[in-house]
């Protein structure tokens, strides 16, 4: 009766209907080959990790806070949220998948990416307000398109290459921003990324950037398949 977690590899309509019937359930990690719709509406669920490959439809109750999707969702997928994705923070890994919904996403976090366009994320998510990319390392482009997330408050960005001194935004593009935290990426772009938020920093942004790369050490870690260990 205090069960607080479910974890299966074996979904089913009945089970999911035990989530919704049981309200201290907050957890839960679901994997199906059978079931193509999970409907959690009267769930009292905060996490939810699913392995996305096989399911259409996935509808969210209205106390989700963070999801989780795994494994390879259709293009088809649909994402039913009460507030469209507006509280909720959605976490993805090595790529942006493809799916409907969630049109008003304020919180993005993309883990072991090899690589992110930018201007996929402003067009796709162009409500966010929060921003974190984890490179495996990786490369970015169109980092300028950065810009177009005008209501962007926190951008964090780790292991991100590609880009140089002049792609970045420059601060009076992104005018709700007040958390800049950028780490091992570009020695140039560090530099002048650091000199252009020189005054922002003064006035209050909480700025952070750390670890500046040369080229030679992205030429010996991009490729190499044993640097984690």
């Amino acid at each position: 009766p205090c069960l607080t977690s479910i974890e299966t590899r074996h979904g089913s309509a009945a089970l999911a209907a035990y989530i919704n019937g049981n309200p201290i359930i907050n957890e839960v990690h679901w994997q199906s080959s059978t079931v193509q719709e999970l409907d959690l509406r009267n769930s009292n669920v905060s996490r939810l990790i699913v392995h996305a490959e096989g399911l259409q439809t996935l509808r969210l109750n209205e106390g989700m806070s963070t999801l989780i999707l795994n494994g390879a969702p259709s293009p088809s997928l649909y994402i039913d949220d009460p507030h469209a994705g507006r509280f909720l923070r959605l976490q993805l890994s090595g790529a942006i998948a493809p799916f409907h919904g969630l049109d008003e996403l304020m919180r993005l976090s993309l883990s072991a990416m090899p690589a992110v366009d930018f201007d996929v994320v402003a067009q796709r998510f162009p409500a966010l307000t929060d921003l974190t990319v984890w490179g495996k390392p990786g490369l970015a482009s169109n980092v300028a398109s950065i810009s177009k997330l005008t209501s962007l408050q926190d951008f964090t960005a780790d292991e991100l290459f590609g880009y140089g001194p002049d792609d970045f935004p420059a601060p009076a593009q992104l005018p709700a921003l007040s958390s800049l935290c950028l780490t091992s990426l570009p020695l140039d772009a560090a530099k002048a990324i650091k000199a252009s938020y020189k005054k922002a920093a003064a006035l209050g942004l909480d700025l952070s950037v750390t670890r500046p790369r040369k080229p030679e050490w992205l030429a010996e870690n991009l490729h190499n398949a044993f640097r984690d260990w």
